[in-house]
């Protein structure tokens, strides 16, 4: 029986360029430590699960299953806990947001259309999409849209592998995977544009819902949203274990609900049509050798942001790296979007709407995400929409407000000058805004302090 599993692939264990680049470039590192010991670790597992290998009747090698055990060798691996995730440019976030808006809203509904119409009609007669595009055009299968952009095969990567497997004359891998990328931006393949699509929702989601991946992977088809599709439902990780854990609404735009309608109708016409013995999590998308979706996870979500990056050509940085989006970076960029939007004010909601069940660990994961000088600026404008409001814990600061501007009547002066100003204060310690957190019976409670130093000058 041929196994369905997804093979992960690390670049690390290649020899040599793969037939079909797994990604166009290679990736800004998404943790600020670039080693960790998270690849090593999942190698020593790989090599302490061989004797299983017996339990069913294969040749294993003890060598390689007692390496792992090799205390010495391991001593000699230079192993570092994972940093934290980088920080994405905002107006990166910003621009992939908006490409995936749109491609979905103009694309989404035919996309899997087709696969649908493609797939009941390769049930019917036995055989895989692959297998029964050999002989079919898929050109009747296509709507208007699909076939205006030029979608004219299944998958862009199967047709090159079929090429190199040929050893024409002339072939070689770089010219294929170049050729790749050049199809995948054309639209020539429907999967491809599925795996687009797939990286689209996740786009989407991780930026408006700041949910975390896990409860992303979870998330069910007829259960994931309320009754009107005005809240997204889902397990909250981190707030149990399997069953038990707390079921969550949060408010979801009115145009993301409906593609994530599209997406139930998408399994329910599958399991109609015999392509799918019931309906499962709900961000899964299409196979791209067999009939039948992918598993919902990790992997496949990282493979779906990378075609969404490449196809979309996210920016390069100065050592021609690409930056490679991923599921826990959006979620970081949500809170930063709510800082900039909302200050401290917001904490609260920012709290509910994430998750997290308490604020201080709440605040010190959007203070180490975030740039110094961006939360400098959050906490000026913070101090000077207090100092007009006439909060008497700016009282402190009128006289370094007096000596430079000549004036204590903060509503007379001009807002952006005022927050330049007080900036520099922050940056040069003279003043300081944090929340001070208090715990008591019905849990933390917090309130913003603005302080100004003894040593101020």
């Amino acid at each position: 029986m041929k196994s369905s599993w997804i093979k992960p692939f690390y670049e690390e264990l290649s020899i040599t360029k793969a037939p079909v680049a797994y990604r166009e470039f290679p990736g800004v590192p998404v943790r600020g430590e670039e080693r960790s010991e998270s690849a090593p670790r999942f190698y020593l597992r790989a090599l302490e699960s061989f004797h299983l290998l017996e339990s069913v009747g294969l040749p294993t090698s003890n060598a390689l299953a007692e390496s792992s055990k090799n205390v010495a060798f391991i001593k000699n691996l230079s192993l570092h806990p994972p940093g934290r995730y980088r920080t994405v440019p905002s107006e990166l976030v910003l621009r992939s947001f908006r490409s995936a808006v749109e491609f979905a809203l103009e694309y989404a509904e035919e996309l899997l259309d087709a696969y649908v119409f493609c797939a009941k009609t390769a049930q019917a007669t036995g055989v895989s999409i692959p297998q029964f595009l050999e002989k079919e055009s898929i050109s009747q299968f296509l709507g208007p849209k699909l076939t205006t952009i030029g979608v004219n095969t299944w998958s862009i990567g199967r047709t090159a592998r079929q090429g190199l497997n040929t050893r024409e004359l002339g072939v070689n891998r770089d010219e294929f995977d170049t050729q790749y990328f050049s199809n995948l931006r054309e639209h020539r393949g429907l999967w491809d544009l599925l795996m687009v699509l797939g990286g689209c929702y996740l786009v989407i989601l991780g930026t408006l819902m700041a949910r975390r991946q896990g409860e992303l992977i979870d998330l069910k088809v007829g259960s994931m949203l309320n009754s009107s599709g005005s809240h997204l439902r889902f397990k909250a990780r981190k707030s149990g274990t399997g069953d038990m854990r707390q079921t969550l609404e949060r408010p979801i735009p009115a145009f993301a609900s409906e593609l994530l309608r599209l997406l139930e109708n998408f399994q329910e016409r599958l399991v109609a049509g015999g392509v799918l013995s019931e309906t499962s999590n709900a961000l899964m998308f299409p196979k791209e050798v067999n009939s039948g979706l992918l598993k919902a996870g990790q992997s496949s979500f990282n493979f779906m942001l990378d075609r969404f990056c490449d196809f979309f050509q996210t920016e390069i940085d100065k050592n021609g790296r690409r930056f490679y989006l991923r599921q826990h970076q959006l979620r970081r960029f949500f809170a930063m979007l709510f800082f900039w939007g909302n200050s401290f004010s917001g904490l609260d909601v920012l709290r509910w709407f994430m998750g997290h069940s308490d604020a201080e660990h709440l605040y010190h994961y959007i203070s180490e995400s975030t740039p110094g000088h961006v939360l400098r600026g959050v906490k000026a404008d913070f101090v000077v929409e207090h100092a007009k409001a006439h909060d008497p814990q700016t009282l402190p600061l009128l006289d370094f407000i007096e000596n430079h501007f000549g004036t204590r009547e903060v509503l007379l002066l001009d807002s952006d000058e005022l927050g330049e100003f007080i900036e520099e204060l922050l940056a040069n310690g003279s003043v300081t805004v944090e929340p001070h957190f208090m715990r008591g019976t019905g849990g933390t409670t917090y309130e913003v302090l603005i302080c100004v130093s003894d040593n101020a000058q």
